[in-house]
């Protein structure tokens, strides 16, 4: 599926290593003729990313860090396991906000909004230092995380009618 813009073709320079001298790579420039497709729909690229966001959403990595957080060890992280928790629950947190914005074409539901509001709060904190408030600091990264799933697999249930949603646990 193309999803590049015009119609016409076009003449392009692609440079292609074609053998080695020396230990060093040679290159020699190939024109190469490159014809352009029409734009996608939305429709198109909706159907597209739409799979993509539902199998990070269900990722289990997501799960594996937020039991990480919220699970019976999780009085056991020390501060080395809270410094390499935090980033990666922020980074699913980022992904799952651009997936919410995506779906809502950038109107986001007044639940959504108050979650993200709170999540990029979060987010401007600096780090604490002692442990007890950092591993309070990864609990509330993941809750943040754990909110913006509910709603987008809530509206995975609305738009698809997917059982998936029950299968996921919540905090």
């Amino acid at each position: 599926m193309n999803l590049h813009r015009g119609t016409t073709s076009r003449r392009s320079t692609v440079q292609v290593a074609v053998g080695q001298t020396s230990g060093l790579l040679r290159r020699q420039a190939k024109q190469l003729d490159v014809e352009t497709t029409r734009l996608a729909s939305p429709e198109t690229v909706r159907a597209c990313i739409t799979p993509l966001h539902n199998s990070f959403i269900y990722d289990e990595g997501i799960a594996d860090d937020l039991d990480t957080a919220f699970g019976l060890q999780s009085a056991l992280l020390t501060m080395e396991d809270v410094q390499e928790l935090a980033p990666r629950i922020g980074r699913h947190l980022r992904q799952l906000q651009n997936i919410a914005v995506q779906r809502g074409a950038g109107a986001l539901s007044p639940e959504l909004t108050a979650i993200v509001e709170r999540a990029q709060r979060l987010k401007v904190e600096p780090p604490p230092t002692d442990l007890a408030s950092a591993r309070g600091h990864v609990r509330r990264l993941a809750l943040a995380v754990e909110e913006v799933l509910g709603v987008l697999a809530a509206e995975t249930t609305d738009t698809a009618g997917s059982t998936h949603v029950e299968e996921r646990w919540s905090a």
